[in-house]
């Protein structure tokens, strides 16, 4: 019975449980870092309507640290299940506030105004150029940008919040004061900057999605300016300080890796199966079958939460920056304890050299 009331960890606490309502998808998105894009991962079939609203009542009926704060829809993408407004509601209903990540193409005003009534208040949007071309090239389909924009007006007119999501790539990193700009316009809430994170159908595009440090350091300062004129930016993928001096990020809300802390967050699959991230192709178990509490007590987690790699362990800021993201590490090389891939093209590790040891 103590296992079960007491976290694995002093202070840990489930924040976010990420809800990955479908594996289905209207975008091919040249980042998209779905876990089962990668070679050899199943696709996760959903579960019928009945079956998932269960999922959630165990979520619900988790006491103390186990039991999330937020349950989050995201996908694939989640407007192509009919029953999203059905799963909203009872979420809702379960005391957990929510929000929906989509890629907005089929977020019309009626499908907005039926979200909102089922109780989400916040949509995450992805805005990831000022027209168009590049929007649709990176989305991987023509019209995504026209939905994209759409969707934050529906959404605002709807009565919710909008923010767009900014996936910044070698491709379109210089043109994130252009989409903060435009976001604004728009009547965005607020603008989150999503450095490209291999992974997925992503794993194997660092060569020509992966921004360098000096246009990451370009577009921070970029946005900064933009959000001194009324723009909130927040930076929502880890930027290891190896990479970008922590001064650049100064004035941004960045957070980083949250595993095994107050802000636990864990990708939930469609089929029940649980995940310690939604970059992260390991299975801890499955919902249906055990707890939350115990299948986060267990080795796996512990094993993936621990994972420092070589070129950390001497790092003065590894407690503060975590590693990066052990998750992509996992995705890119199959071994979350690597060094993630942004860090391993171009971490700076000046303790090693000092200490003798090669980088």
């Amino acid at each position: 019975m103590l296992e079960r009331l007491l976290p694995p960890r002093r202070g840990m606490r489930v924040g976010v449980v990420l809800f990955e309502a479908t594996a289905r998808c209207d975008n091919a998105c040249l980042y998209c870092y779905n876990a089962w894009k990668l070679p050899g991962v199943p696709v996760p079939r959903e579960l019928p309507t009945d079956e998932t609203l269960a999922l959630f009542r165990r979520l619900a009926d988790a006491r103390g640290w186990s039991r999330p704060r937020q349950i989050s829809f995201t996908g694939g993408e989640p407007l192509l299940r009919d029953d999203l407004e059905t799963l909203v509601r009872e979420v809702v209903r379960l005391g957990f506030p929510t929000n929906l990540i989509t890629n907005g193409r089929r977020l019309d005003a009626a499908r907005a105004a039926g979200l909102v009534a089922a109780g989400c208040r916040l949509f995450e949007i992805p805005l990831l150029a000022p027209g168009a071309t590049e929007h649709d090239a990176l989305a991987g389909v023509p019209g995504a940008f026209e939905g994209a924009v759409r969707a934050i007006g529906a959404a605002r007119r709807a009565g919710a919040r909008a923010v767009a999501a900014f996936v910044a790539t070698r491709r379109n990193i210089d043109h994130a004061a252009d989409v903060a700009r435009l976001a604004l316009a728009l009547g965005a809430d607020g603008l989150m900057f999503l450095r490209f994170n291999p992974g997925g159908a992503g794993a194997g595009r660092g060569e020509d999605l992966l921004p360098t440090p000096e246009q990451i350091v370009a577009a921070l300062r970029a946005l900064r300016a933009q959000q001194r004129g009324g723009l909130p930016v927040s930076i929502s993928v880890p930027l290891p300080p190896c990479v970008v001096e922590p001064a650049e990020t100064e004035g941004l809300g960045i957070g980083f890796c949250g595993a095994a802390t107050d802000h636990t967050y864990i990708a939930l699959a469609p089929n029940g199966d649980v995940r310690p991230c939604n970059h992260s192709p390991t299975v801890l178990g499955n919902l249906r079958e055990a707890s939350l509490a115990s299948l986060l007590a267990g080795a796996r987690y512990r094993e993936f939460c621990d994972a420092v790699p070589d070129e950390c362990r001497e790092c003065p800021s590894l407690a503060s920056c975590r590693c990066g993201c052990r998750a992509a590490a996992e995705a890119c090389t199959g071994d979350f304890r690597r060094l993630e891939p942004l860090a391993a093209r171009y971490g700076r590790f000046p303790w090693r050299d000092a200490s003798g040891s090669s980088p």
